[in-house]
């Protein structure tokens, strides 16, 4: 990643972020982080400026009316130079609102909603509510060979797997049980309360007793072509957005979906700086990278656009595409990606100046 560095220094300083983990989202950025390119408050949110001062602090309280920018690591400001340069803070000084940074760095549509709901208490009015969404649930889908279509995935979902469901609990004498049964089995049985009798029906007659079944993954199944099976991560989206827009009508604010730009999508000739970190990536071992370099082509961005909006039209939202309003400038020659997801100052600049003046009109 030694180009990135040189060609993008701050992005040095989000990796160092990192994050916690929480209940019900999993996990959020370290609060009370400072450096000169990216802050947060003592919940973890990002900072979002106004005319050079930090706007709120979640602990504080405001009887000010407050607008969001919700979503993954792009609404965040992953590639910003600083909090003042992300799109909320660019809002902040063009738009006469006020606008709080909601992003949550790796979250996915369900994770948007739940810390929104978590946390939306600490704001006493709530303006509008934009949800500048889509490329994680999409990535999630296609990183996992198991998927919950109820569920959904999440990053790190492996880690927490291991962590939780698997050896590291056994005591000794199950894990050489497990050795021992998994390469016939994997992890079809619940190895930490499996019991003797049941091992030796199980030799007996070449399977558990009814009863005794237990799957770990038994909310998750296995998928076998991701092409066949992409309709499954509608489910996410459909129960999401259904909630986003009861809670619009419970707390009266307005309610917009933003399908966040990539570059994929949004150009056909990358600037210089633009291609040299995207070869670099491109030859990254990370398997996200290579999905949204090689699984992203314009085939599937229609497809997700007409269902995302199909979606939304059922639920009475409004719908906008990013990537079809940044075609319409002149952009060809202009540094707007970091990497294929995420955007420069420049690429913040014109989403916001976009957002002001076709969305928010």
């Amino acid at each position: 990643m030694q180009l990135r560095y040189e060609l993008t220094p701050q992005m040095k300083e989000y990796d160092s972020l990192g994050h916690l983990w929480l209940p019900y989202v999993m996990y959020f950025h370290t609060p009370n982080y400072r450096s000169p390119i990216v802050n947060t408050d003592s919940y973890g949110f990002r900072f979002s400026i106004k005319s050079g001062e930090v706007i709120k602090d979640f602990e504080t309280g405001s009887e000010e009316s407050f607008s969001l920018l919700v979503g993954g690591s792009t609404a965040f400001g992953i590639g910003a130079t600083s909090d003042k340069t992300t799109i909320p803070s660019l809002l902040n000084n063009s738009t006469g609102m006020l606008w709080l940074n909601y992003g949550g760095r790796a979250f996915g549509s369900t994770q948007e909603f739940i810390m929104f709901m978590l946390t939306h208490k600490h704001i006493n009015r709530i303006n509008k509510v934009l949800l500048f969404s889509g490329l994680n649930n999409l990535i999630l889908f296609y990183l996992s060979n198991e998927y919950s279509k109820e569920f959904g995935s999440f990053f790190f979902w492996n880690h927490y797997n291991n962590s939780m469901n698997l050896s590291s609990n056994l005591s000794p004498r199950r894990r050489v049980l497990k050795r021992m049964l998994s390469p016939f089995l994997k992890d079809t049985i619940d190895y930490q309360r499996i019991g003797l009798q049941d091992i030796i029906y199980l030799i007996k007659n070449r399977r558990l007793p009814e009863k005794k079944v237990q799957s770990n993954v038994s909310y998750f199944e296995t998928i076998s072509n991701h092409e066949e099976e992409k309709q499954k991560i509608f489910f996410s989206w459909e129960k999401d957005l259904a909630n986003w827009k009861l809670m619009s009508e419970a707390l009266k604010f307005d309610l917009i979906y933003i399908l966040q730009p990539m570059a994929n999508w949004v150009k056909e000739n990358f600037c210089l700086e633009e291609k040299k970190i995207f070869e670099e990536l491109d030859r990254h071992p990370a398997n996200h990278w290579k999905i949204i370099s090689h699984k992203m082509g314009n085939e599937r961005y229609e497809w997700l656009k007409l269902n995302i909006e199909n979606i939304c039209n059922t639920n009475n939202i409004r719908f906008f595409d990013m990537n079809e309003a940044l075609k319409k400038h002149n952009i060809d020659e202009k540094w707007l990606f970091v990497d294929r997801a995420h955007l420069t100052d420049e690429g913040n600049r014109i989403v916001a100046d976009i957002i002001k003046e076709e969305i928010l009109g």
